[in-house]
Order: structure tokens, then sequence, then C-alpha cells
């Protein structure tokens, strides 16, 4: 049998993203390949880790598919709320500068 475990989201830049999926086969299953849904219109097939980069901010759900063959060739494809993870792309950060006399004190907050 065939099962899709788990999918974990890992951030790299401000809209790149890598996602390493877990799947199991047992009893003579193999998987053959992991199909990646980034829930912006773009999907493409690869092996247990992948990256994608965003083009625009907002959230989006990643879902992913692990294909695999279960005695002999037939493919079977197996996907489940485990295999899907939701994501926030966030703006970049706008960055202003000024001119300062040497007495101006400043404070700078982080703020969402």
């Amino acid at each position: 049998s065939l099962t899709c475990d788990a999918l974990q989201a890992t951030q790299i830049s401000r809209n790149e993203y890598q996602f390493t999926a877990k799947a199991t086969a047992k009893e003579g299953a193999k998987v053959v390949n992991y199909i990646y849904d980034f829930g912006d219109g773009k999907t493409t097939n690869g092996g247990a880790t992948v990256r994608h980069t965003y083009a625009k901010e907002g959230t989006y759900t990643v879902k992913m598919t692990v294909v695999g063959s279960e005695g002999g060739s037939t493919n079977v494809e197996k996907t489940s709320k485990d295999c899907q993870v939701t994501i926030k792309v966030t703006p970049q950060p706008t960055i202003q500068v000024c001119e300062l006399s040497s007495s101006t004190i400043i404070t700078i907050k982080e703020s969402e």
C-alpha cells in the first residue's frame, strides 16, 4: 500500500519555499513520483524535496500527491490532509532613508 504521510514547508527567502514530502510504500508498493500543486496555478513533478518561488504575496494552500506502483505497473495516486500545508507570502518591507542630525534620537519598532 502507498500512503501520503506529511508535507513540510520551510521558508528560504521572502517568497521562496522548500517543500519536503514524506510518503510510505509497503507490501510491494513503490514510490515513483511526487506531484506538487503550489496553490498559485503552478504544478511540478519532482522528488521528495522541491523549491518554489511565488510571484505575488498572498496565502497559498500547497498540496502534494504521491504516485506509486502497487504490484506491477499499475500507477496509484494518493493524497491526504497530512500532505497539504498553507503558507503566507508577505510583501517586501519598505525602507525609508532620511538624513538625521547628530542629536536626533530615533526609535525603530517592528510591525506586522
